[in-house]
């Protein structure tokens, strides 16, 4: 591996702007320069924020104009920022648990010294990791968003700010024609207008840049530097679409592709230790083979030891000194010794856990804690096995440690947020439930749906479906929203509708309906949420009746009622009103209209009101 520091990677000098800059110069900068991103820095040359072309899609989602608008008002901020010394796969460890496609590079007083994108860093990660995912398949993105050649810049800009994405395929009948990236908004700069009434297949980079699902993956990338371009659609034999394959989905995929292979043959380079020492082989791939083994176990967190039962000798490796926080020049190894780091609540299963194997010739795979000597807790998982010789007799224990403090910091978490919401779901003051999309069952169902419909937990949750408690007269308006909901026409809908109750009476509800299923994944499960409305139904019913008894009693006693906006001078009247007065109810009434129809010996008592 080599030993590059993001100093070594990094692109200098940067192109940067002010806060105050307009975004429409800005966007033409990055047009001129043909690059992704802009620098903002203050006057001291310290970086504040990053405007990129993500920025420029939400910038035209929101319809605000580039005129008037301020970088500093729409850049990403604070900016992600590393030292120039930092080594070059932290950084590359930073960028892909952020999901971000630039690293903006400082010198120890916070000016900045440079940046680092994707594309540096997989100049660098490709010959390092690449020989294990041979083919393009392996880390394609395979939810490719597209549209028809028909549709509008303004429908890919709406697609691409909403899903969070860099282009949209241009497709017909599932076959590439063309792609729209989030370059083609920074370089076609159109107005909101412009953009509903431009079509993709009009500004769309065409034919599309596409690779064979079978491809290699270092020719895929080799294709794409070449080209200068940053995406490939990824095709089938027959030229369909099946994926995409950008610069970002590659480092993201070798991440985690390469921890994983990092786990999967950390025993497969301890077993090449063993052997090494064994067969005693030169001292010098002794040494090699140890120093990848450090590395591989230093950067997935797992150390390895032995027990010599024969000669009682402990051995180490250096990351388990490190997993237990003790120096290794003057902790004494012993059973006794990693027991006094084991956290006094496990101590006894970790013991029984040992010699329950080690007596029954068996393995272990165990999570315990950890009570650091600065009382820190940390969870590991360990592993072991024993070797026997012919007369079964034990001879020596090999077993692994990896800190797993994180993941279970993270499976916490989500115990607790799933017992928040569980919580909430049950005690919620308004009706929740979980309906099976397909049968239109509801699987789950919370104390305040069931009580407002007269029905219990179980009753609901035994087959029961919406359409046999729906009132006929709401069924089919109900089942048009939850077509359209299926077809994607809508993400969500509500309505006002009736139940029908246990007894027989009718429940008005405010329905809330919400998919659990992302676009272009097959509808499954959706979220229904309920208010009963019921009173506020009656009360209105109610003002409805007493406002049409007024109207008969003004209307038997020839009597009318008005009300004067005292701003405006006009007048609000009765239907009675209109009848005294002989006039049709769309005539505007107010001073001039009254002085038409009071008689003028009238008018000085009229001015006293």
């Amino acid at each position: 591996m080599k030993n590059l520091q993001l100093f070594d990677i990094l692109t200098s000098p940067v192109c940067t702007v002010a806060p105050e800059s307009l975004v429409q110069d800005a966007l033409l900068l990055m047009r001129e320069k043909r690059i992704s991103s802009l620098v903002v820095t203050d006057e001291q040359q310290r970086p504040v924020g990053i405007f990129t072309e993500r920025d420029a899609v939400l910038l035209a989602y929101q319809n605000a104009s580039p005129e008037t608008a301020s970088v500093y008002e729409v850049m990403g901020k604070p900016p992600l920022t590393a030292l120039s010394d930092m080594d070059y796969r932290k950084g590359y460890e930073l960028i892909s648990k952020r999901g971000l496609r630039h690293l903006i590079v400082v010198d120890d007083t916070g000016i900045l010294a440079g940046i680092v994108t994707i594309d540096n860093f997989l100049e660098h990660l490709n010959n390092e990791f690449l020989v294990r995912f041979k083919e393009v398949g392996a880390v394609m993105n395979r939810k490719v968003v597209t549209l028809p050649s028909d549709a509008t810049v303004d429908d890919a800009v709406r697609l691409m700010a909403l899903e969070r994405i860099s282009c949209v395929v241009v497709e017909d009948q599932a076959q590439p024609s063309g792609i729209f990236t989030e370059r083609d908004i920074v370089r076609l700069n159109m107005s909101p207008e412009q953009a509903s009434l431009t079509t993709l297949v009009e500004v769309m980079s065409s034919p599309a840049r596409t690779v064979n699902i079978t491809k290699l993956l270092p020719d895929a990338i080799n294709e794409m530097s070449k080209a200068g371009i940053r995406r490939l659609v990824v095709v089938d034999a027959h030229n369909t679409i099946v994926g995409l394959v950008t610069h970002h989905d590659i480092v993201n995929q070798l991440y985690d592709r390469h921890m994983e292979h990092l786990s999967e043959t950390l025993l497969q380079r301890e077993q090449e230790l063993k052997e090494v020492r064994g067969k005693l082989q030169a001292q010098h791939q002794l040494q090699r083979s140890e120093e990848r083994l450090a590395e591989s176990q230093r950067m997935a967190h797992i150390g390895s030891w032995e027990i010599d039962k024969a000669n009682g000798k402990y051995w180490w490796s250096n990351e388990v000194f490190n997993i237990f926080g003790v120096d290794p020049k003057s902790f004494d190894v012993s059973f006794e010794g990693f027991l006094d780091i084991v956290h006094p609540d496990d101590r006894e299963f970790v013991v029984h856990s040992y010699s329950h194997s080690e007596a029954n010739h068996s393995t272990y795979n165990i999570v315990h804690r950890l009570l650091l000597s600065d009382q820190k807790i940390k969870y590991v998982n360990e592993r072991c096995e024993h070797h026997y010789d012919a007369a079964g007799n034990i001879l020596y224990s090999v077993g692994t440690v990896q800190d797993i403090t994180e993941q279970k910091t993270i499976e916490f978490a989500l115990k607790e947020s799933e017992q928040r919401f569980r919580s909430i779901f049950e005690q919620a003051a308004t009706g929740v439930a979980l309906i099976d999309t397909k049968t239109s069952r509801f699987l789950r169902i919370n104390k305040y749906y069931c009580e407002m419909l007269g029905y219990s937990i179980d009753e609901m949750s035994s087959g029961k479906t919406f359409e046999e408690i729906t009132h006929p007269d709401d069924l089919q308006a109900d089942l048009d929203n939850m077509s359209k909901l299926i077809s994607g026409e809508i993400r969500e809908f509500s309505m006002e509708k009736r139940y029908f109750h246990q007894n027989g009476d009718i429940v008005w509800a405010e329905l809330t309906v919400s998919p659990m299923w992302d676009i272009g994944e097959e509808p499954h499960l959706h979220i229904a949420v309920v208010q009963n409305i019921t009173d506020r139904k009656e009360a209105n019913d109610e003002i409805l009746r007493q406002r049409k008894q007024l109207m008969n009693a003004e209307h038997i006693g020839h009597m009318g009622n008005w009300e004067l906006d005292v701003d405006t001078l006009e007048a609000k009247w009765s239907p009675e009103m209109y009848s005294i007065f002989g006039i049709p109810q769309s005539t505007k009434v107010g001073p001039a209209f009254l002085e038409t129809v009071v008689h003028s010996d009238d008018w000085q008592k009229l001015g006293h009101l």
